[in-house]
């Protein structure tokens, strides 16, 4: 009957290990969500910054909704160019008008 000595730890020990650091030197998953968006807006510190990184290293849920952040700020971004090559007509100010008039009086009947 052969055993692994004594000292010898399973290969997922030492990843158990690094992710229980990670969870105490990291914010929570509530935190990071937070942290991610005010991002977006302005630079944050480099430490934060690297916390956050390594966060979303091991959570898979916070990189996915920093991805996702990313794909609708690049959308919007892009907004604008879409919109102005689509030849979609434009309503005139009185038309807009007597159209908005008419939903309002819709809604009060």
């Amino acid at each position: 009957m052969s055993s692994a000595p004594a000292d010898h730890q399973p290969s997922f020990w030492l990843s158990a290990r690094i992710a229980g650091v990670v969870w105490r030197v990291t914010p929570d998953c509530r935190e990071v969500t937070r942290l991610t968006s005010e991002d977006r807006d302005r630079e944050l510190p480099f430490t934060t910054r690297t916390q956050l990184g390594l966060h979303r290293w091991f959570c898979k849920d916070c990189a996915r909704y920093a991805a996702q952040l990313d794909l609708i700020r690049d959308a919007a971004q892009r907004l604008p160019e879409h919109l102005a090559k689509s030849k979609q007509p434009v309503l005139a100010g009185d038309a807009r008008s007597r159209l908005k008039q008419a939903l309002r009086e819709r809604i009060r009947e």
